[in-house]
């Protein structure tokens, strides 16, 4: 146990410090060390539900109401199953959360719980995934006769899902007193993906350490299943940042490109603010492409194309590095609307930088049409 304990931190340790020194904004170390702590906490509830949740009480459901009479009943069982698990969690990481702020910062526990539950757990990816889910189910059913929620390539996608959403419910706990970029939102986000590798690692090497092939499984795992889980968080941290401060980036594109129109009909149909609208985008679109990628990396060890698998996931940290530089990820969105730096202020500062940039593209346009 130990030997598997040292082995494991080996690596991680090396992609933490890696990490550490790609970020343009260095963080204390002792900041580093809490995220990681707190972000280990995203691997028990889905090591809960694989264990020891969901084959017992699909069993259980199953042989009390026959559900395997009809073909469809068990699937569909298993996604009820999954978001009920994901739910219950939600509402104890938010309670958890909410009474955090209550001791120490002496806030009012029902607003607390309320505005992290609305403003931080975004339910819209999970049910744009489970319907779309049910909708392949129900065509390979009826066409091919096939079971896809209950393969194991349904099985190992579903897995993908539980995995980042529980990664990304981490991020409300790193919130407060931390963010004050897209860009510190991404490098905690690595630190909870970085945590979670550590602690699957562990478990995998505990299960395989007899196996003869341990040393190709060990590097493979070490390297780029650390790698994928890392630059998932990254990722959907990234996303995550934006939706934090929506506020200040629809400033933003407000004064640079017009009116923010996306999604008119939401604000007209439900009557849902243009910052709400813009958070559960910036959510689900984030964690639709970081669950993709994490079920086609699954698909790929499944087919045993291991070689592709690792072309994406250097190529997917390249992307997350190439992130982590930008501009726009770097600034200080966290001083906007505070003595600092007023919302009218802001407001008045980029529109002169919109105007100055336009009037810079004005005048190279006319040195252009100068040169004979």
């Amino acid at each position: 146990m130990i030997t598997i304990l040292l082995i494991t931190i080996i690596p991680i340790a090396l992609w933490g410090v890696y990490f550490y020194f790609r970020n343009p904004q260095k963080q204390p170390i002792w900041d580093i060390i809490k995220i990681f702590l707190i972000g280990t906490l995203s691997a028990f509830p889905v090591l809960l539900f694989h264990q020891f949740f969901l084959k017992p009480v699909t069993l259980y459901l199953s042989e009390l109401f026959h559900l395997s009479e009809i073909a469809i009943l068990p699937a569909l069982l298993k996604l009820v199953l999954t978001l009920l698990f994901i739910a219950i969690f939600i509402f104890i990481f938010a309670f958890i959360q909410s009474t955090v702020l209550n001791i120490f910062y002496k806030s009012s526990w029902s607003e607390n719980f309320k505005s992290i539950y609305n403003k931080m757990y975004h339910l819209t990816p999970l049910l744009i995934f489970f319907l779309a889910f049910i909708i392949v189910e129900i065509c390979l059913q009826f066409t091919l006769k096939v079971d896809f929620i209950l393969s194991t390539a349904g099985g190992f996608i579903l897995f993908a899902v539980l995995e980042e959403y529980f990664k990304y419910m981490i991020n409300p706990f790193l919130a407060y007193k931390r963010l004050h970029s897209i860009g510190s939102a991404i490098v905690n986000a690595l630190y909870v993906g970085l945590a979670f590798a550590f602690i699957e690692n562990i478990l995998f090497f505990l299960s395989t350490r007899n196996n003869p092939d341990f040393l190709t499984i060990f590097v493979y795992r070490s390297v780029f299943t650390t790698l994928l889980h890392v630059c998932a968080s990254g990722l959907l941290g990234y996303f995550y940042g934006m939706s934090i401060f929506s506020k200040s980036i629809l400033t933003n594109y407000e004064i640079e490109k017009s009116e923010y129109n996306a999604f008119s009909w939401l604000r007209n149909l439900f009557g849902m603010k243009k910052k709400s609208i813009f958070q559960s985008i910036s959510v689900t679109q984030g964690f639709f492409i970081v669950a993709t990628l994490h079920a086609i990396f699954n698909l790929l060890i499944i087919l045993d194309f291991k070689k592709l698998s690792a072309f994406l996931i250097i190529f997917f940290s390249m992307f997350i590095v190439y992130l982590l530089n930008l501009k726009s990820t770097q600034i200080k969105y966290s001083l906007v609307g505070t003595d600092a730096m007023p919302d009218e202020d802001y407001e008045q500062l980029r529109l002169k930088i919109s105007v100055l940039q336009h009037v810079k593209e004005i005048q190279e346009g006319q040195n252009i049409n100068k040169i004979p």
